[in-house]
């Protein structure tokens, strides 16, 4: 287990990154200052320090400088973590020796990311130090830049054979799919071990048809391959780097299998220049990434527009955050034979200038990639809690107001501390709301969520499994954790009206909940027909949504000050 040494002055800060980084199983040693950083860093010989700039007694430059005029703790990998973000201030912090540079606010993901990153190399070069080449194979480790200057020449060697000789030239670019499934198989401190073994096997792959695969870091590769094969017999050129991967990874009796995606780019087909190339089977890999899982796309002339689209909706979505176009809208759910109100449905929107009213869930993948997932979600929970007290003297104030949760939120923060301080601010109680998750909640390791749902409850929040469909072997691993409902809505409910099958399948499901002590609610419900089959199958709550849309706070206090809903 690795051991990380945390120096940050501020308490919330620093418990954030402690407790997160222990739940993705590193052991974590802290200090509030610079000084006892430093000597605590003598004293516990961590693997990697995080260490604030801005700090009393000795800031971190100042702390930095220390630990590399100390032989001991010279050579520990170093990330500084400031909200100064001129370039001045990171040129000085490399200038003394840092190993990586996090700006606040960022994510934990990005924090975890960059432990994993930092950790990983700092065995690459360990191994690099200690000989580890065998004389009799020609298998040297070499530095990334040894591998640069080598692809490089090699590219340059290609085409010109390719210009000569009047044959294809391929280049492409790999990329592993792996740390995601093996934290959720293995545990976050598998990833950094895991995909370096994974970096190996590529590196030291024999009786390929194409040149030796050049690392570019964080799982990802380039090489080149000279002839005709491709792309007619892609399959079989790429066979040998998926089956490498597909072989089991095993840590302490757990495996786990990852995969890969590649993109391609052609001599002379698509670009006659090797950055060209290089620059198109890269935006053939951001295509081939998004399936996650073995695979490979050719380059065509759409994909580098779709890449700079991309960026373009990343840059609106962030611009649209810092203009205020965001709004929360809200849902209310009822049940279907007494139309009695069940609970609001908090849906956070975005005022799209083409598509008008939609909900931000549509886009989850790129406010991750323009850093705003913690700003959303911190934005989320104020705006609900806020309507809350606002509502607190209406009708309708009993009335649970159910809001969506992100696996990052769950697993890379302090969900329960940042939930709690908002409705300290407010004066709220948690057994107010319902927090809901996605259901690969449940293909998580329930050793690692044990805690974190055990913190939520503390604070009396209702927690929610929605689009619950999975079998008895996984319900007998969940019995014991802290969960409240199961929530369905469309997928099977909309297929047992007229397969047999799934009609067993969710009357199991329903008896399987109910004995672990959970309630099942199902929502969006329309047909009298499945209403009559949920009653039988003894649902506990049968709802369905009384706008097509989410409304915004006005429009639903009107429906709800209508009397026959209460």
């Amino acid at each position: 287990m690795s051991r990380i040494l945390v120096i940050e002055d501020s308490t919330e800060v620093r418990e954030r990154i402690v407790t997160s980084l222990g739940f993705e199983g590193f052991e974590v040693v802290e200090a509030e200052d610079g000084e006892a950083g430093v000597q605590l860093a003598r004293e516990s010989k961590p693997d990697l320090i995080i260490c604030d700039i801005m700090m009393p007694k000795l800031d971190g430059h100042a702390t930095l400088t220390a630990l590399r005029q100390d032989s001991a703790t010279a050579a520990i990998p170093f990330i500084f973590l400031s909200a100064k973000s001129q370039a001045s201030d990171m040129r000085e912090g490399m200038q003394l020796g840092a190993d990586d540079y996090l700006i606040k606010p960022f994510s934990i993901v990005d924090l975890t990311d960059a432990v994993n990153l930092r950790l990983r190399r700092r065995d690459e070069m360990a191994a690099a130090t200690e000989g580890i080449s065998d004389v009799s194979q020609d298998t040297e480790k070499k530095a990334p830049s040894e591998f640069e200057r080598d692809f490089e020449r090699e590219l340059g060697a290609a085409l010109e054979k390719g210009n000569s000789g009047r044959v294809r030239v391929a280049v492409f670019m790999l990329q592993v799919i792996g740390p995601e499934r093996i934290r959720r198989a293995l545990g976050g401190a598998s990833v950094a071990p895991v995909m370096a073994e994974a970096e190996d096997r590529l590196t030291d792959l024999r009786d390929s048809e194409f040149g030796p695969l050049s690392p570019l870091g964080d799982g990802k590769f380039r090489a080149i391959l000279v002839g005709n094969r491709l792309p007619m017999a892609a399959d079989e050129v790429f066979a040998p780097l998926f089956a490498c991967l597909s072989q089991p990874f095993e840590r302490d009796g757990a495996v786990v299998n990852l995969s890969a995606a590649i993109g391609v780019a052609l001599f002379p087909t698509h670009g006659t220049k090797g950055g060209e190339l290089v620059r198109r089977a890269e935006a053939a890999l951001d295509v081939a990434v998004e399936k996650r899982d073995n695979g490979f796309r050719f380059y065509t002339s759409d994909l580098e527009s779709r890449a700079a689209e991309r960026q373009d909706r990343t840059a609106s979505l962030f611009r649209a955050f810092q203009s205020s176009d965001f709004e929360m809208r809200y849902r209310l759910e009822v049940e279907c034979r007494t139309e009695r109100p069940a609970r609001i449905r908090c849906v956070p929107t975005w005022r799209h200038p083409e598509r008008g009213m939609v909900p931000v869930f549509d886009y989850a993948l790129l406010i991750s990639e323009a850093g705003l997932l913690d700003t959303v979600f911190d934005w989320t929970v104020a705006e609900v809690c806020r309507q809350k007290v606002a509502w607190l003297d209406r009708e309708w104030d009993k009335l649970p107001l159910a809001l969506d949760v992100a696996a990052p939120q769950l697993f890379g923060a302090r969900l329960a501390p940042r939930l709690a301080q908002a409705l300290q601010e407010q004066e709220l109680k948690g057994k107010q709301f319902e927090l809901h998750f996605s259901k690969d909640l449940l293909l998580m390791d329930p050793r690692e969520l044990a805690p974190m749902l055990e913190a939520l409850k503390s604070h009396g929040f209702q927690l929610t499994v929605d689009g619950f469909s999975v079998g008895a072997h996984l319900l007998d691993d969940w019995r014991h954790l802290q969960l409240d409902n199961l929530s369905l809505e469309g997928g099977l409910l909309n297929r047992v009206l007229t397969s047999h099958e799934d009609r067993l399948l969710l009357t199991a499901l329903i008896s399987l909940a109910h004995g672990i002590g959970l309630k099942v609610n199902a929502s969006g419900i329309e047909s009298e027909d499945l209403f009559d089959l949920l009653r039988l199958l003894h649902c506990d709550g049968i709802r369905r949504y009384r706008s097509k849309a989410a409304l915004p706070p006005k429009k639903l206090e009107s429906l709800l000050g209508r009397r026959r809903l209460f």
